[in-house]
């Protein structure tokens, strides 16, 4: 459950960036126009792939290290403990 609340999560926040970054390099680009300085702005869809990937490989790493100290926990003495 919270792997997939993690990665859904994070799609999102993923596809609204890259809205968000497409948008705003016109609004660069138009301006930059304006002031006619030319500059050609484009996308390496891979390496963007790549950093998505890698950062849900990341994502993974952080909640599987505590989800699985988490099991070897017995949480009915750590709460009598506190």
């Amino acid at each position: 459950m919270l792997i997939t609340e993690t990665l859904l999560s994070n799609f999102v926040a993923s596809i609204l960036v890259l809205i968000v970054s497409y948008a705003s390099t016109g609004f660069i680009n138009y301006f930059m126009q304006g002031i006619e300085m030319y500059v050609s702005i484009r996308y390496d869809l891979g390496s963007i792939l790549v950093f998505v990937g890698f950062v849900y490989v990341l994502l993974l790493f952080t909640l599987i290290i505590p989800i699985i100290k988490l099991k070897k926990m017995n949480i009915v003495d750590e709460i009598k403990y506190e």
